[in-house]
């Protein structure tokens, strides 16, 4: 009769030639010793039982049976953990020379109880192509050192898959290559070499907030200058310029209309321009004789010119000095006749008559 056993369980992994498909050899390792507490040593025939249930239910497989002569007391019993892993709970039943071992004991796992060790070292080939997925990869693991120079190109990235981080430091282009509309100065490739990149080719881009370009900009020409510009030019807002405007062709301002009506009694019509968002204006008095017209100073910048012109059919234009109107030379009112033409500037608090032409 056995005096006492001690078990403790370890378990193997040997891979067989793909990385992926393991063969699960696991050793029970347990101690015999006889009534007295001497190590067994001599050999013993042995039984390995598995049961869910530490007692009674029904075994669910005979792992192993043989003989073997214990190592200085210690009897190791190789098996396969394929068969039983798949339950939840696993207790072994031992039989030595005959005689079952009580009480049975739980199969658990242990801190080192598999280690795939040919997968530490993967041969080049054995994972195949697509095998390995985003939910396999733990994510922050992946770092540059990982990836090689030039190793991910537009094949391996899906469209849109990447979001670009605003940054304002680093180099992030390693080359520049020349392409179907695309020129470029410079060595073609080298982090930090400066480029001029020409592009030939129609798009429109939509630009929000501030951007500045250093050196000269050209939009349907070469540059010679800071912005040089072939075509037409449209602007709905303020241009500030600190530098000299030459225009090679028109330059054609939006009309502002405004008409005065018939204050159908006798006297000049009374009449404003209306805000002025134009430098060129359009004048209309509807009263058979003159109209008086009040010119808006609300939201005019200083040095801002305005040119008006009267297409009455036969009415006066009238622009006292009063309504914030300062003849250059005289003070009094400033008649446009029809067809006539005057131009103001607006300076400290007063449009000032700049010009008239009197075409009637």
């Amino acid at each position: 009769m056995f005096k006492k056993i001690i078990f403790s369980f370890s378990v193997l992994i040997f891979l067989s030639s793909s990385a992926f498909a393991a063969r699960t050899d696991c050793v029970s390792q347990m101690a015999l010793a006889d009534t007295s507490g001497n190590p067994i040593t001599a050999a013993v025939d042995y039984e390995l039982h598995f049961y869910p249930t530490i007692t009674g239910g029904a075994e669910l497989t005979t792992a192993a049976t043989g003989t073997a002569t214990p190592s200085n007391g210690t009897l190791s019993i190789p098996f396969d953990c394929d068969a039983v892993t798949s339950n939840a709970a696993v207790f072994m039943e031992y039989v030595i020379d005959g005689e079952t071992l009580t009480p049975r004991v739980e199969m658990v796992s242990s801190p080192f109880a598999a280690v795939a060790f040919t997968a530490l070292n993967v041969p080049s080939g054995a994972i195949s192509n697509d095998s390995i997925t985003t939910n396999l990869i733990v994510d922050g693991t992946i770092t540059s050192s990982d990836i090689a120079l030039d190793a991910i190109g537009a094949a391996q990235i899906a469209t849109d898959a990447v979001t670009l981080e605003t940054q304002t430091t680093g180099n992030y282009v390693a080359s520049i290559t020349a392409g179907t509309g695309i020129s470029t100065t410079g060595a073609s490739s080298g982090e930090g070499i400066a480029h001029t990149i020409s592009i030939d080719q129609t798009f429109s881009p939509t630009w929000t907030g501030t951007h500045r370009f250093n050196g000269n900009v050209g939009i349907g020409k070469a540059p010679t200058v800071a912005l040089d510009v072939s075509g037409n030019v449209a602007t709905s807002g303020t241009l500030n310029v600190g530098g000299l405007i030459t225009a090679s062709g028109a330059i054609q301002y939006t009309v502002q209309a405004f008409s005065i009506a018939d204050n159908g009694g006798p006297g000049a019509s009374v009449g404003t321009t209306g805000n002025i968002t134009s430098s060129y204006l359009e004048g209309t008095c509807l009263d058979p004789i003159a109209c008086d017209v009040t010119l808006s100073e609300s939201g005019i910048l200083q040095g801002q010119i305005v040119t008006i012109i009267n297409m009455s059919a036969a009415s006066t234009l009238n622009f006292s000095d009063v309504a914030g109107v300062q003849d250059v030379s005289t003070v009094g009112m400033l008649s446009a006749t029809p067809h006539s033409v005057i131009t103001f500037i607006y300076i400290g608090d007063q449009w000032i008559e700049v010009s008239r032409s009197t075409n009637n």
